[in-house]
Order: C-alpha cells, then sequence, then structure tokens
C-alpha cells in the first residue's frame, strides 16, 4: 500500500490550493456508482473487491451531503456482509483490509462530529494487536492473535501491516491537529518511531516536521530537514517541499525561491504516467508556492506537465485542475488564457465535477445526463446487500 505522505496536512497559508475546489456533482457520481455496482454484478471473479470499493464509495458520498447516520449504517452493512460471506478464521489479509475499511471510516464520521475518543477507538487496531489486546467492531470481536500473524514485512502481509500503521497515525495525528494539541502530536509521532517498521521512518519524520509547523518552529523544522536524510525519491522531493515553505513562512525569500526553483526542475524531470495521487497534488501545489514566490514560468511549465499528464493517464479532476492553473497563469497570453478558461468549461460539462468559484465557473450549465439521486443508490445497496 502506498503511504500517504504528510504534506497532504499542510497548514493552510498564503497559498491558494486549487485541489481543494473541485467537488463531485451528487447525482451525477450517485449514477456512476450505481452503474460500478451493476457492471461489477455482470462480470467474472470475485465481486466482493469491487462492492467494498463502491460501499466505501457510497459511504463517503453520504457522508459529504451531511448524512452522517446513513453513511454510517452504509458502513455497518458491509462489516455485517463480509461477516456473513467470510469465517473470521478463514480471512486473509485483504479480507481483513475490506472489513476494517468501513471501520476506520466509522471513525472519520465520529472525528467529523469531534467524538474523539470514539474515534480513536477506530483508529487504534494496530495499538491493540502490539498490545495482545482483542480488536472490538460494533458486529465482531477479532482475537488479535488473527491479524497478529499477518503483521510482516513480507508481500504476503505488508500491505495489511501498511494499511493499519498508517491509518492509526493519519487518525490521531489529525485528531492532534484538530484539537491544536500540537506538542502532544509530536509526542505521539516520536512513540510510533519507536515501534513501527523501519520504512515508515521517511512519513514519521515528515509527521514530525508538520507539527513543528503547526507549532509555528519554522526554526526546528529546518533543523529537521537538514539533519534527516530521507530514503525514497518521493520523500525527498517532498522534504524540498517543505523547506521550501518553512523558508516562505520564516520569510527567508530568497532560500525559498531557491528550494522550489529546485523542486520544480526534480519534478519536470519525473516520469510522467506517475499516478501516485499525493505526488500530483504536490506538483498542483509547488505550481502555487511558485506564483507566490515570483517564479511564473516554473509555474506554468509544472502546470503544464500536470495537464498533458493528465490527458495521458485520463484523469478528468486533475486536467481540470491542472486547466484551471493555465487559465489564471501570468505566462498565459490573453487568448491563451480564454481558451485554457473555456477548456475547462468543456470538461467540467461533460464530468461529475464543480467548481464552487466565481464566474465564470460557478453556474456552468450541465449538459444532460443521467438523473439519478442517492436515494436511487442506497436502495439498490439496501436490496443487495442487507439479507
Amino acid at each position: 500500500m502506498t503511504q500517504i505522505p504528510a504534506t497532504a496536512w499542510i497548514p493552510p497559508g498564503p497559498l491558494l490550493h486549487l485541489d481543494e475546489l473541485v467537488h463531485r456533482n451528487i447525482n451525477d457520481w450517485s449514477q456512476e456508482l450505481l452503474q460500478s455496482f451493476h457492471e461489477a454484478e455482470e462480470a467474472d471473479g470475485d465481486y466482493s473487491s469491487d462492492a467494498c470499493t463502491y460501499l466505501n464509495q457510497t459511504a463517503l458520498l453520504a457522508s459529504l451531503q451531511g448524512k452522517l447516520p446513513e453513511a454510517n449504517t452504509l458502513c455497518n452493512i458491509q462489516i455485517k456482509w463480509l461477516l456473513q460471506k467470510y469465517a473470521l478464521e478463514d480471512m486473509e489479509p485483504v479480507d481483513f483490509i475490506r472489513m476494517f475499511q468501513p471501520w476506520i471510516n466509522q471513525g472519520r464520521l465520529h472525528y467529523v462530529q469531534r467524538h474523539y475518543g470514539k474515534a480513536i477507538s477506530h483508529f487504534n487496531m494496530i495499538e491493540r494487536v502490539r498490545n495482545e489486546k482483542p480488536i472490538e467492531l460494533e458486529h465482531a470481536h477479532i482475537d488479535y492473535q488473527l491479524v497478529k500473524q499477518f503483521i510482516s514485512d513480507d508481500e504476503y502481509g505488508a500491505e495489511l501491516t501498511d494499511f493499519l500503521y498508517i491509518n492509526y497515525i493519519d487518525g490521531l495525528l489529525k485528531i492532534y491537529i484538530k484539537t491544536m494539541k500540537f506538542q502532544e502530536g509530536l509526542a505521539f509521532i516520536r512513540r510510533q518511531k519507536v515501534y513501527s517498521p523501519e520504512r515508515f521512518m521517511d512519513l514519521l519524520v515528515e509527521c514530525e516536521i508538520l507539527m513543528m509547523e503547526y507549532m509555528g518552529r519554522c526554526d526546528m523544522a529546518l533543523r529537521m530537514l537538514s539533519s534527516y536524510r530521507p530514503k525514497s525519491v518521493m520523500s525527498k522531493l517532498f522534504f524540498l517541499y517543505h523547506r521550501a515553505i518553512n523558508y516562505f513562512i520564516g520569510g527567508d525569500r530568497g532560500l525559498a525561491q531557491n528550494s522550489a526553483e529546485r523542486l520544480a526542475g526534480y519534478l519536470l524531470k519525473v516520469v510522467k504516467d506517475h499516478n501516485f495521487v499525493e505526488f500530483k497534488k504536490l506538483v498542483l501545489r509547488t505550481a502555487g508556492l511558485c506564483l507566490n514566490l515570483g517564479l511564473p514560468t516554473a509555474a506554468h511549465q509544472l502546470y503544464l506537465l500536470g495537464y498533458e499528464w493528465s490527458l495521458t493517464l485520463k484523469d478528468q479532476r486533475y486536467k481540470i485542475l491542472f486547466g484551471l492553473g493555465l487559465s489564471k497563469s501570468p505566462e498565459s497570453q490573453e487568448q491563451e488564457s480564454r481558451d485554457w478558461a473555456e477548456a475547462v468549461l468543456d470538461e467540467i460539462a461533460v464530468s461529475s465535477y464543480k467548481l464552487p468559484l466565481g464566474p465564470p465557473y460557478k453556474d456552468i450549465k450541465k449538459r444532460p445526463g443521467y438523473d439519478a439521486s442517492f436515494q436511487e443508490l442506497n436502495q439498490y445497496i439496501l436490496e443487495r446487500f442487507v439479507s
């Protein structure tokens, strides 16, 4: 499982993060999911993998509408359906991931409602396994040994191991940030450095730097960035972004520009078919950082790279985002800006996405399409998955 870099949680500063502006149209998304369910049922092979993916997305769709009880119900439906389908003793690592994902999602629903104690009880499964305590789901009592046997670095157990560690670190760190307990969050991350597998060290150090940023301690963050050497190429890029951000926030514009230029240069050389969502987000945010630092050429090149990249990958969301960046780029001539804006409008019109911005993006007339509702999707799930 790909690690989630802490870059996703950079505190909001003077930067406009375009990736936070795109949202999906509820009815279009509902129709896409309903169609996906039907296609998965008709296809050969194991239906449970696709079904769990679409159930998770439907629960997310419900939560985005503020339908938190419905989202919680959808999570319970998935857990109970899997418990009916498989005996706990026969479950493979991937089966536990499919069952634990909606449990994690329920923890996120508690987080949204500020029930932080309940949220932690959903996120701390790896802690319970380490302490040899059972994992208590709402509909199942799971002996820790059933899970512990798969906690490993080998190919068979690594995905489940990564899933449990990442969601534990991610969930608790967000709670510490939300409650503004940055010092406690820093202590938590440092404890995890003792217990977590070595391959998580880059992620944990980045989380450590993040907490220092929230504490307003750019000096500490920069010392950490200077003393620690990340292992992976991706982590090196994320760390360079943090270096630029901390120089920027700390008021050292020259060093911030230098770091941003270096990062942009590296990103422009990276293979264009990289489909890691946090990497695409890094390209987008680095372009925004370059604009803020008076580096419009680098920003324009990154937006253009991302747009061409999204065309190759057929990634509709990021095609819109990078196109939006090009439409606002100072390097685009007046006619080019209008052309990019028109391209964004055309893409939105045939997509399930929308932009909550002012004219000309706010009131886009969507082309005729499916007219399905979330209620229809929810009714299908009740009929198909509830015995």
